[in-house]
């Protein structure tokens, strides 16, 4: 985003920031015609949040992240570049760090120099056949030319669950269980005097009421953060340093003085960064970056805790004491003790290691053509998971009484001891090497800048002996005539070993042109308008998401199918394989984008994109010719289309800084709306039923009407074949009017859990030291769906939640908003259906940070430049339609709330 209008080649240098596109490709920003969003390392600082990932939600214009799991260690994001494009295998957007292709799940923010996300073809179409679902471009910090500079930064804080699931205790339970069974024609279970004694709780070892939450997780849980940096250099040689160190410890509460071992969900994690920029001589520039992560998180017994959350939302609170009297665990032949899992199963070690190392070399050509250049970059990414375990049994005893009262106990399990196991189970090197020649000439009123390079990516996984090949060519040639018109035509032309050989090259194009208006002679005199730039762009990318395991898919092959008896020998069985199809190509996708960008009055920045992508040859199995009783595995072939489009848009708004007061916000929306436009799938009776016309992964339902109020009602309402209907059950709506309630009223209902609507809110406020940030985010035309134990009442007889005191009954049937209860599976009323589906929409209070700069002379009365001290929070408040459960994760390791207190300090 530019600040200021641009008039003349002088102000290009000094005021126009550099934007990188990847390649050794970099232009000034007022001269790129391509869409872009970017965010730099100052916006980053402003969230305390140590997860990249999560760091990034809501930062990025256009990039949409959407976290399925945050338990320490295992945070899982997808990212998404102008929504979701395609229903084929690969979706998420292709991550670059430094120039090379990575991940970037333990990079730490205070590493990161900028993240740039390409959004349009003309940004992509030199990635090839990997840049159809966009690029995200990330940047490490490096050195400056200086003396030496030391920063240091330390934060501690706790973070607490945002929503954990409200269960009713056993008396709530046994009585709404005992009215289940009613429901069902069948006696109560639970007497009264067993119903007073779950009241009054008088005996909490035959009439116990465990909240197994409470027993497990505690309050909150702590975290930290410290950092070390070094930087400086001189004109031959500067350099970046980087120590950091982390952890989030889980939320299961300190076992260390109740087990011989202490068990937590802990993932300490250490990065060492080392970036050095070396001018072996005046034309010679040597660039080495070298990245390493060691990281070794704890579970116990079992490598993530999702099993131990499932037990605690299951096990019914009377179901078993957490302790019996003698002080032997509580259990049954059914189910284990929550707590015994965690203090007597043993505990699970994952050891994660990575790095990422590059060397680069940049020789100036001037010699033979002024502004020519020729750069050479190799880099070596090498990842290991390494797990062990150390794994027993236990026993656990249910009480049981004779007719006396005697209490005794029956035993279940068998205590074992600790038996040990080590495996690594992920290995795998990505080695890369690049080479560019890259031209930059000035004469008279025009710029020309271009480059032609060759891109070599070989992906290796343990036991996978074929690496997985990608190579091709690039080049683009940028012009601008008279700081007013732009232009630029770039292509890729790219190939991988995953299809046929004569098929596996194919060219990307690109071409895109802008026009700075500002600059025009009758823009001379406005003092509104700083800048003004118009701009477009046309092109074709490439998807080639390919696993490692089928990247030979034009081949026939064969599975293993089980074992038969041959004779006294077990035997092993093969089978064929999907059909191989010689003719599988890459996804493709074309797109238009058009574009604006602004600044008023050297204060209000105005940023404007608008897109339309058309998806096709998306790979899929045809459902629309052989019917699957045919018992034949089809093959895969290029056939599907998507449309998807939408918009970006940011403005904001930066004050003078040299007041004592100033004060800056911007705000980004961004909107993608997709629709399958051909996909052959089998035959449908009703055009509902059709995926096509609709949204990608759209959800079909059935439409609930409410609740049947009475017997006659069911009987004269269509036939629902799920379950025994009665009053209070949840009604359909019967699509295609064949009076009956079936696979064939599934409708297409509500949107995907990725939001269509997205949007960022940065705010930040400075009184002379004092300073505060606020940043909001959120999103909507967005639907969760609420399944399983959580939030199905007696579901495989678990518990049951707060929101069923408010089911139907005779009495409440006009204000229920939960069906009638029943002891049983009822397959009615938990079928897929639009009662269980809730508006995903969310308004959340991301970040707050309340910081303090100590004045100069405070500072240097203590030998230092700089210091800050802070307070912070994340997840503040959240306002959503959801209520009982966080929108974004809805059950397992809960999303967090968290609270920080730290310094900044610069030498």
């Amino acid at each position: 985003m530019l600040t200021v209008g641009i008039a003349n080649a002088q102000d290009i240098q000094s005021d126009s920031s550099i934007v990188n596109f990847g390649y050794n490709y970099t232009l000034p920003e007022w001269m790129t015609t391509r869409s872009i969003s970017t965010t730099d390392a100052s916006t980053l600082d402003k969230s305390v949040t140590t997860n990249f990932g999560t760091k990034l939600n809501g930062r990025v214009s256009g990039l949409t992240v959407s976290q399925s799991n945050n338990e320490s260690g295992l945070e899982t994001h997808n990212l998404f570049s102008r929504g979701v494009g395609t229903f084929g295998v690969g979706r998420n957007v292709l991550v670059v760090v430094d120039g090379f292709e990575s991940t970037y799940d333990q990079l730490i923010p205070d590493e990161i120099e900028s993240v740039t996300l390409l959004k349009d073809a003309a940004s992509t179409t030199m990635y090839g056949m990997k840049g159809a679902n966009g690029v995200l471009l990330i940047t490490t910090k490096r050195g400056k030319e200086g003396p030496l500079k030391v920063s240091f930064s330390a934060q501690t804080g706790f973070e607490s669950p945002l929503k954990l699931p409200d269960f009713l205790g056993s008396y709530d339970y046994a009585r709404l269980y005992n009215e289940g069974l009613n429901n069902d024609g069948l006696p109560n279970l639970y007497t009264d005097y067993e119903l007073n004694a779950y009241q009054k709780g008088s005996d909490p070892y035959l009439y116990p009421n465990v909240n197994w939450y409470n027993e497990i997780l505690r309050k909150s849980a702590p975290t930290s953060n410290i950092n070390l940096t070094f930087s400086g250099g001189k004109s031959n040689v500067r350099y970046f340093v980087l120590l950091n160190y982390k952890n989030r410890e889980g939320i299961y509460k300190k076992t260390a003085k109740e087990s011989e071992f202490s068990i937590n969900s802990s993932n300490p994690q250490f990065n060492v960064r080392t970036n050095l920029d070396i001018n072996l001589t005046k034309k010679l520039l040597v660039n080495l970056t070298m990245g390493f992560a060691l990281a070794n998180k704890s579970n116990p017994a079992a490598n993530n805790t999702s099993s131990i959350f499932n037990r605690m939302s299951l096990i019914a609170p009377n179901a078993f004491p957490v302790y019996n009297p003698n002080g032997s665990y509580g259990g049954n032949a059914l189910y284990s003790n929550p707590w015994a899992d965690i203090l007597e199963t043993g505990f699970y070690t994952s050891n994660y290691r990575t790095s990422l190392t590059s060397v680069k070399l940049t020789q100036l050509l001037d010699v033979i053509a002024d502004g020519l250049s020729i750069s050479a970059a190799a880099s070596v990414n090498n990842t290991f998971r390494g797990y062990s375990n150390k794994v027993r049994t236990y026993d656990r005893y249910a009480i049981i009484t004779d007719e006396t009262g005697t209490i005794d106990y029956l035993k279940f399990g068998q205590p074992t001891t600790l038996s040990a196991q080590e495996w690594d189970f992920d290995q795998w090197r990505n080695s890369s090497f690049q080479t560019s020649l890259n031209y930059n000439k000035s004469f008279d009123n025009n710029i020309a800048d271009a480059s032609l390079g060759y891109d070599m990516t070989s992906y290796t996984r343990e036991n996978r002996h074929t690496p997985f090949r990608h190579l091709g060519v690039n080049g683009r040639l940028s012009y601008a005539h008279q700081m007013k018109y732009l232009g630029e035509l770039s292509f890729g032309y790219y190939g991988s070993n995953g299809y046929m050989k004569g098929k596996r090259f194919g060219l990307f194009p690109a071409i895109s042109a802008g026009w700075i208006i500002s600059n025009e002679d009758f823009m001379e005199d406005n003092k509104v308008v700083n800048f003004l730039k118009l701009r477009t762009s046309y092109g074709i990318s490439g998807n080639n998401a390919i696993s490692d395991g089928a990247i030979f898919r034009y081949e026939q092959y064969y599975h293993g199918e089980g074992q038969y008896i041959y004779g006294s020998s077990n035997m092993w069985g093969y089978a064929e394989s999907n059909i191989a199809n010689p003719n599988l190509s890459w996804e493709k996708k074309k797109e238009i984008n058009v574009g604006l960008d602004a600044t008023f009055i050297n204060r209000i920045n105005l940023n404007i994109d608008i897109f339309s992508q058309n998806r096709y040859d998306i790979l899929t199995v045809p459902q629309n010719y052989v019917p699957s009783f045919a018992g034949m595995l089809l093959l895969e072939q290029n056939v599907g289309k998507v449309d998807n489009k939408g918009f970006e848009a940011t403005i904001g708004y930066k004050s003078n800084e040299n007041n004592d007061f100033s004060l800056l916000t911007d705000l980004s929306v961004w909107f993608a709306k997709n629709k399958i436009t051909s996909i052959p799938e089998s035959i449908k009776q009703y055009e509902y039923q059709s995926r096509q016309g609709k949204r990608v992964d759209q959800p079909f339902l059935l439409q609930d009407l409410g609740f049947f109020k009475n017997e006659s009602e069911v009987t004269s309402s269509a036939y629902q074949i799920y379950d025994a209907i009665q009053p209070g059950d949840i009604k359909y709506k019967d699509q295609n009017n064949d009076n009956i309630i079936d696979s064939r009223d599934f409708y297409p209902i509500g949107y995907t859990n990725i939001p269509e609507l997205s949007f960022g809110w940065n705010n930040g406020i400075k009184y002379k030291d004092l300073y505060l940030n606020v940043f909001l985010q959120g999103a909507t035309n967005r639907s969760v769906y609420l399944s399983g134990t959580n939030f199905y009442a007696f579901q495989n007889d678990a518990k049951v939640t707060s929101e069923a005191l408010n089911r139907w009954t005779i009495d409440n049937q006009e204000s229920a908003t939960y069906p009638r209860l029943s002891s049983r599976n009822n397959m009615n009323n938990y079928q897929g259906s639009s009662f269980w589906q809730r508006d995903g929409s969310f308004i959340r209070l991301k970040n707050v940070e309340l910081g303090y700069n100590l004045s100069n002379t405070l500072a240097r009365k203590i030998d230092i430049s700089r210091a800050t001290i802070f307070i912070s929070g994340t997840n503040l408040l959240t306002f959503d339609y959801v209520k009982i459960a966080d929108p974004e994760i809805l059950s397992g390791y809960p999303n967090m709330r968290t609270f920080n207190i730290g310094v900044k300090v610069e030498l």
